[in-house]
């Protein structure tokens, strides 16, 4: 079985070879790119024939009759696009503040109707052009598909999917920037099914190209290689893994993060709880790393009666069957919706986490972290936090409790504290909130003017 720095490898450089072939001029390796990241993180799942055959025909019927994307008069003069994938706190707190700074630029969601006449992607297609569409996508599929000779389990009609996917969405960009002033493209994410095709469609075009970071940066794989002309990072880490990966150094430009902020913690009225309260950030890593996950935790909750832990899921889960179980009077579960982060920061001393960028939010509000690895132990965002910012490894069943023991001492997590801020300040957050709004901004502007 590969190992994740070998997948990642191979992956990228079936990307890199995918490069070569092209579409109307453009290099195809792109439309791939979150297709691959699924077969990294093992969650490419092959739907039976008939259910591609009916998404298939429902996605022309639809295409058939969907108009050609067009920009509303108030917005046809607009030389800057922003676009993001999703109505979440990390897309909207990257976009929407540079939407408001500039007022006549174009927002594209890709959730919901906009300025450009569209719901949920590019789906605009003609009768007379399917035979062509079909026999170009072909081709192109089939050549794409000797160098996934690696992996078996992709099929031709796999690869057909998502380059046919890709090549309506990128004959429908084309129109639609060949029809427009824009000269500047910022996206929140380059290597989504969606927007990949968006940054390659205006790159053939002559515009401009931006990315944002959207999450932690995960090695060995999913940030690179970058669709768009340059990247704009969180701090010195990021700038150096991506550098090290063969991004070159003028592409990366570091900004900090716009999604954090120093929150003003609320301090709450005194209880009548002598439990010591400890958060748990629960990620989308499927039902058998969380439960591996929270073992000790959910053991520890059973048997002893001095912690109490309160669990914060991730924005895009809800409490399943399997959590209502293991909860308990010392094991509570929230839904993102129910526990705001702020909130989550002001209820507990301390934070475990696994895979997860809040571990370094976290720090930033003073509140010291414990990392539970699962899996490999020298990849991922863990190895990260535990071997580069020095975070407390607890995996182990005995390191675990330990650590539930030193919590009790203040000086303890002060000193574990400072340690962990030493990373987060001073390599991984070059600015967060406001300030690092203000950096793209800056950014922007230089671009905007050359």
């Amino acid at each position: 079985m590969k190992t994740n720095s070998i997948l990642a490898k191979d992956l990228v450089e079936i990307e890199e070879a995918l490069n070569f072939i092209e579409y109307e001029h453009i290099p195809t390796g792109g439309l791939a790119a979150k297709f691959n990241e699924n077969i990294y993180r093992g969650i490419f799942r092959r739907r039976s024939l008939f259910y591609n055959l009916a998404s298939l025909m429902n996605y022309i019927f639809i295409g058939l009759f969907q108009k050609k994307m067009s920009l509303s008069t108030s917005k046809s003069a607009s030389n800057l696009m922003f676009s993001k994938l999703a109505d979440k706190a990390q897309c909207n707190k990257l976009i929407d503040p540079l939407t408001r700074h500039y007022k006549d630029s174009i927002s594209w969601k890709f959730y919901e109707k906009g300025d450009v006449n569209n719901y949920k992607g590019i789906i605009s297609l003609k009768l007379l052009e399917l035979p062509f569409l079909f026999h170009r996508t072909y081709q192109l599929s089939k050549e794409a598909k000797q160098h996934y000779v690696n992996f078996p389990e992709i099929k031709l009609l796999d690869i057909f999917l998502v380059y046919l996917f890709g090549i309506i969405q990128l004959q429908n960009w084309i129109h639609f920037f060949r029809n427009s002033e824009i000269n500047l493209l910022v996206v929140d994410y380059d290597r989504d099914n969606r927007s990949s095709a968006m940054v390659l469609a205006a790159k053939s075009q002559g515009i401009k190209t931006i990315t944002l970071v959207h999450g932690a940066m995960n090695p060995p794989y999913g940030f690179y290689p970058i669709i768009a002309d340059r990247i704009f990072v969180w701090g010195n880490f990021q700038s150096e893994y991506l550098n090290s990966k063969g991004v070159a150094p003028e592409k990366v430009l570091i900004v900090g993060n716009s999604i954090v902020d120093k929150i003003e913690r609320r301090v709450n009225p005194p209880v009548k709880d002598h439990r010591i309260p400890v958060g748990i950030a629960l990620n989308p890593m499927g039902d058998g790393y969380n439960k591996q996950f929270l073992k000790h935790i959910i053991d520890y909750s059973i048997n002893n009666n001095e912690v109490k832990f309160i669990v914060k899921l991730h924005a895009s889960m809800t409490i399943s069957d399997w959590m209502i179980e293991v909860q308990n009077e010392n094991l509570f579960f929230y839904s993102f919706h129910d526990l705001t982060t702020p909130n989550f920061f002001s209820q507990i001393d301390t934070l475990i986490v696994g895979n997860s960028a809040i571990g370094y939010e976290s720090v930033l509000n003073d509140i010291p972290v414990g990392v539970i690895c699962i899996g490999e132990n020298d990849q991922g965002n863990d190895f990260v936090m535990i071997s580069n910012g020095g975070f407390l490894d607890i995996t182990e069943k005995n390191a675990f409790n330990q650590f539930l023991t030193d919590i009790k001492n203040k000086e303890t997590l002060d000193m574990l504290l400072e340690k962990e801020k030493v990373f987060v300040l001073e390599k991984y957050y070059y600015a967060t909130g406001n300030v690092a709004v203000n950096n793209v901004i800056t950014l922007l502007d230089e671009t905007i003017a050359l």
